[in-house]
């Protein structure tokens, strides 16, 4: 969606002009001028996506069109040392959809995920400075795996070092994936 601000408003007003023509579920906090050849793209210097989920054999339909409802029993002591293995400098590519042609390289480093658990809910935050196209969906996915007792967390070190992506392995869904921000 393309929208042309005049040139009249003031760049710290842009987020609020634009919010009444955003959709729902974007909010665009605060704005500000940038510097001649600025590519919010390529001067990101870190990206922060949440990943949620619930282990809950009831539905609840208020809920679960934000979160993914998985069946109790995860072994989230297994997913957290698998997730691990993730951090670092890494090829990428057993973790995303490689069909984007502008994408020169499949390695990423990822600086940090953090595991967070109130009850049933548990929320999985990624940083990194970019991510490639479903990278947080197929890593959770694989963690997943890995909670259910499919996998042993080495499974992740193995699809590091270039192993396919398993076909027992589900990539997750997008119900409980955030794009939190991005910094410059």
């Amino acid at each position: 969606m393309a929208c042309m601000v005049p040139a009249t408003v003031p760049p710290e007003k842009v987020a609020h002009v634009l919010g009444g023509w955003l959709p729902a579920d974007v909010a665009l906090r605060e704005s500000s001028a940038s510097d001649e050849g600025f590519d919010p793209r390529r001067h990101a210097v870190r990206r922060v996506y949440r990943y949620c989920f619930v282990q809950d054999r009831c539905r609840d339909p208020l809920r679960d069109r934000f979160v993914t409802r998985l069946w109790p029993g995860l072994d989230l002591g297994a997913m957290e040392q698998a997730a691990g293995l993730l951090l670092g400098d890494h090829d990428f590519r057993s973790f995303c959809t490689v069909d984007d042609e502008d994408e020169s390289t499949t390695v990423r480093t990822l600086g940090d995920v953090r595991f967070e658990t109130h009850g049933p809910r548990t929320t999985v935050q990624w940083e990194a400075r970019s991510f490639l196209r479903k990278q947080v969906r197929c890593m959770m996915g694989a963690l997943f795996a890995v909670g259910r007792g499919k996998f042993a967390p080495r499974v992740i070190g193995e699809m590091l070092a270039g192993q396919a992506w398993p076909p027992q392995m589900a990539v997750a869904p997008p119900q409980g994936l955030v794009f939190e921000r991005v910094d410059y």
